[in-house]
């Protein structure tokens, strides 16, 4: 295994905004297929965040930032669960898998040769954090310097409007 990276977000992520402006940030954010994943989701805006959250996480396993739109991810499931697969054609595979709990979003993604890394995410899912109900306390910390309309304090230049976990 290369490298492990996990995302926790707040499915209320995003719900102060209208629902023009979170197409508005998928459109910046999101590529076409990640897009048409959400839009066929029960809610759009829950959607967008469990992409981003996903991204987060192969991010960190990767061990390296970039652009937030660089990356594409394939998504693969709906609602409570699922999993979403990097397109990087190396021969480190990285995929990530998502659990919707009562209040939160946990993103787990790891980097591995290819072939294991869905191994390797299903024993996790069935041993780790994804056999038991989320439930976390988190702190909320927010940035209301100016330009920081909704508060939040951005993150390797992904919108991030909601809870940041200290």
């Amino acid at each position: 295994m290369q490298g492990v990276g996990i995302d926790l977000a707040e499915r209320s992520t995003y719900g102060h905004l209208s629902p023009s402006s979170v197409r508005r940030l998928a459109d910046r954010w999101l590529r076409p297929e990640e897009r048409a994943w959400c839009a066929a989701q029960p809610s759009f805006r829950e959607a967008v965040v469990i992409v981003l959250s996903c991204k987060e996480a192969v991010y960190k396993a990767w061990g390296r930032s970039g652009g937030v739109p660089e990356l594409s991810l394939a998504m693969e499931g709906h609602g409570a669960g699922g999993w979403a697969v990097g397109s990087d054609p190396a021969p480190i595979q990285v995929m990530a898998c998502w659990q919707v709990g009562e209040a939160s979003i946990l993103a787990l993604a790891v980097a591995a040769p290819a072939g294991a890394a869905r191994d390797l995410l299903e024993r996790l899912r069935q041993s780790g954090p994804f056999a038991r109900p989320i439930r976390l306390f988190l702190t909320r910390t927010r940035d209301t310097s100016p330009g920081h309309s909704c508060g939040s304090q951005p993150r390797r230049g992904a919108p991030t409007c909601g809870t940041n976990i200290r």
